[in-house]
């Protein structure tokens, strides 16, 4: 098993001892929550990190003001640098692990899913960071039952 691999194992198994308050933190922030697909325009790597950047094409609104077939602008950079293996970070990206998950990362991103969104300078959106927002189809359930809670606080009683 590559090390890319072993990390994103790990990952995902942590995840599944994250408190549920904690795993729906993103959707109870996010400023838009949409199924769609991302059509990249650009990923590459720079000093700063990966840069993704495309238009997610919204098939359904979850959450948010947006219209279903009508492109949002996407742009994250997901930090990575030569640094993160000098300083002591919890999640360690270096060059190495970008390039050896080049290709299955893009080929991820561009699969139908749900986005968790948050508005980013000049009418585009954004991920959390790390966190490019993208979440598997199978998600959805578990979306919609804290987007409901969160939507029966947000109305005035």
């Amino acid at each position: 098993m590559t090390r890319g691999r072993i990390i994103i194992a790990t990952l995902l198994m942590a995840s599944a001892f994250v408190s549920a308050e904690e795993k729906s933190s993103a959707l109870r922030t996010a400023d838009l929550v949409v199924i769609g697909k991302l059509e990249l325009s650009s990923y590459f790597l720079s000093f700063d990190g990966v840069h993704v950047n495309g238009s997610i094409v919204p098939t359904e609104i979850l959450y948010g003001l947006a219209q279903a077939g009508v492109r949002l602008r996407y742009s994250n950079i997901i930090p990575c640098s030569i640094m993160s293996w000098v300083r002591d970070e919890p999640i360690k990206c270096g060059y190495r692990f970008v390039w050896s998950s080049w290709s299955s990362e893009k080929e991820r991103l561009t699969q139908p899913g749900i986005w968790l969104l948050l508005r980013a300078p000049e009418a585009s959106w954004r991920g959390r960071g790390w966190d490019t927002g993208f979440r598997s189809p199978d998600y959805r359930g578990y979306a919609v039952s804290i987007l409901s809670n969160r939507i029966r606080l947000e109305i005035p009683h």
